[in-house]
């Protein structure tokens, strides 16, 4: 997904009130949908998100707006989606969070996919943090079970 972010970052804090973020995004159809990879289609979504982030831990919620695009053959729907978190500093370079979300199904008469996780973060170097989830489906709309692992990095600020 390719997304544009503008952050309030600098202004939050000059205010002492918490981060908030807007952001914009698109998927576009880059997957092979005969090997049930993608739909072909070009979705998009516009997100709003407010959040605090302070040195022992924070949260956030994000508000979403889907914009589904054409397939044919499949009536898909527009919907909205929320998400939350929350993570607190558990060692000097690891923190510990929970999460939680749910959306509005792409096809009428589908279950709306909902669920709740948990995850640990790692941070390796100054550049890169390792992340690792596990989630568990509130919905016959959601997988089961879900695990994963990310790594971020960040460029220096010199």
């Amino acid at each position: 997904m390719t997304a544009n972010r503008i952050y309030l970052d600098q202004i939050a804090r000059k205010l002492a009130i918490p981060t908030t973020m807007f952001a914009s995004g698109g998927i576009t159809s880059t997957g092979d949908e005969d090997a049930g990879l993608g739909v072909g289609a070009t979705d998009y979504q516009l997100a709003g998100e407010v959040g605090v982030n302070k040195r022992g831990g924070g949260g956030s919620v994000e508000l979403a707006r889907r914009f589904l695009g054409d397939r044919a053959g499949v009536q898909r729907e527009d919907g909205w989606q929320i998400s939350a978190n929350t993570w607190m500093r558990t060692g000097q370079r690891t923190q510990l969070g929970a999460f939680g979300s749910w959306r509005e199904a792409a096809i009428v008469g589908r279950d709306d996919p909902a669920q709740v996780g948990v995850f640990v973060t790692q941070q390796l170097t100054s550049n890169v943090r390792m992340s690792v989830n596990a989630s568990g489906g509130l919905s016959d709309g959601s997988p089961d079970y879900a695990t994963g692992i990310r790594f971020t990095w960040r460029p220096s600020n010199d």
